[in-house]
């Protein structure tokens, strides 16, 4: 866990107590993401998205209004927003060039030709990165449609973007994470605007599509989750192996919480004697 104290920057693995990682450059804003070792901190402040070492640091290119949304586990890949000359949010990608601090700029949207599974689109975010950047996922607003993203894949290996659809009963999807694997992760709502009081966590798989969360366990792990989490809910993370899903939601009472879920596949004796392989969710 990274933790932010002013300008200072620590790891922490409990239990033991958090150690600094480097002191922030000045114009460092509040949004702020970390690479998986400490080495690179990318963060958005004093209208400019800046890249350090916490030695050096980089202005890197971009347009009006830009944020940081996630960086991939070596830094070597970072995506988020900025606005264009129309003032149109453009969801972007800034890939790293050799071991500098030196960082390209690519407009997944103008790359796609503007296009997402044949229709026109607008604006757009991204808001996550896989671990090893080859896949960044967000939203885009269709243009033909008033009120409606569409969740998006884009592959950066082989220049593919992909619209992930709507659940039944929703009028937009939104992207949060992805694996390595393509393991999307977001929500659908009802709501112009994103908000967790319309909305509804997905998963979205090349082989079962898009389902919501309880939908997708039981048809890919034979788990039931019926009950643990409340009918408003949105899948914020997912892990690296696509067995932990990081969702908000509220309680009985209405309050805010955090709710991780994860997937254990009980270890199997060769004789069969010591567990079952049947998987189990289980709270956090």
């Amino acid at each position: 866990v990274y933790l932010r104290s002013g300008s200072n920057f620590f790891e922490w693995n409990p239990p033991a107590s958090p150690v600094s990682i480097g002191v922030a450059p000045s114009g460092t804003g509040s949004i702020v993401q970390v690479s998986a070792d400490g080495a690179l901190l990318a963060a958005t402040g004093s209208g400019n998205l800046r890249v350090t070492n916490f030695t050096t640091s980089q202005v890197l290119p971009t347009g009006t209004f830009p944020l940081v949304s996630d960086i991939s586990d070596s830094g070597s890949v970072i995506v988020g927003t900025s606005r264009d000359g129309a003032n149109i949010g453009r969801a972007e990608i800034w890939n790293r060039v050799g071991t500098s601090l030196t960082y390209t700029r690519t407009d997944i949207g103008t790359n796609a030709g503007n296009l997402m599974n044949g229709l026109p689109i607008l604006g757009g975010m991204a808001e996550g990165v896989s671990p090893d950047g080859s896949r960044t996922v967000g939203n885009f607003t269709r243009s033909t449609v008033v009120d409606h993203n569409e969740a998006f894949l884009w592959n950066s290996t082989t220049n593919t973007l992909l619209g992930l659809g709507l659940l039944p009963g929703t009028n937009s999807t939104y992207a949060t994470d992805v694996t390595d694997q393509g393991i999307v992760v977001g929500y659908g709502d009802t709501n112009p605007s994103p908000s967790i009081n319309g909305g509804l966590g997905f998963v979205w798989t090349q082989a079962l599509g898009l389902r919501t969360l309880p939908d997708y366990l039981l048809a890919r792990h034979g788990v039931s989750i019926s009950g643990l989490l409340s009918t408003a809910n949105r899948i914020e993370a997912v892990s690296d192996d696509g067995r932990l899903f990081l969702v908000s939601d509220s309680d009985s009472t209405g309050l805010a919480r955090l709710t991780a879920i994860r997937i254990v596949v009980p270890e199997v004796s060769p004789a069969g004697l010591l567990g079952s392989s049947l998987p189990l969710a289980g709270l956090l």
